[in-house]
């Protein structure tokens, strides 16, 4: 079958246009996948960036709201206050605690004396560091929170 010259130059130049072609073949896959993922990351990237700036510019206003209590947090009755920048900000809650073991929530008017926010995560948190944090944390009840905590 191959004992002419005819029929080996002629498999010469099929397997040479083979090879070829799969060699493009792979070599514009490889390009075209480094090409989608440099992409993608890119994307990726730009998108997280974006979330994470504006999740900074929602922190950033709501602890300047929550740093605004700190004079009125310690006036003998808080609660309206508290009331009102819980719906200024939206709020699920709005409390203080205070290092003697007492607490004042804008929801919870009479926290039962076992309550104890020198425990709680966000307390401590600014305690820790002297100066507004936000700290997520879950509750007592299970649920995924955000506590916006001044010093």
């Amino acid at each position: 079958m191959l004992s002419s010259i005819r029929a080996r130059v002629v498999l010469a130049c099929v397997a040479l246009v083979v090879f070829s072609v799969i060699s493009s073949t792979a070599a514009d896959y490889s390009i075209a996948k480094s090409s989608m993922e440099a992409a993608i990351d890119h994307d990726l990237t730009s998108s997280a960036s974006e979330h994470a700036g504006g999740i900074g510019e929602w922190i950033a206003g709501k602890t300047q709201m929550i740093s605004s209590l700190q004079d009125i947090v310690l006036m003998a009755d808080p609660l309206p206050m508290l009331q009102q920048i819980a719906v200024a900000g939206g709020f699920f809650d709005v409390g203080v605690g205070y290092p003697d073991k007492t607490a004042k929530f804008n929801d919870w008017p009479n926290p039962p004396s076992s309550y104890d926010p020198t425990s709680r995560p966000w307390y401590k948190a600014a305690v820790q560091t002297g100066k507004p944090v936000a700290i997520p944390y879950v509750s007592t009840s299970g649920a995924l929170l955000v506590g916006l905590a001044g010093r």
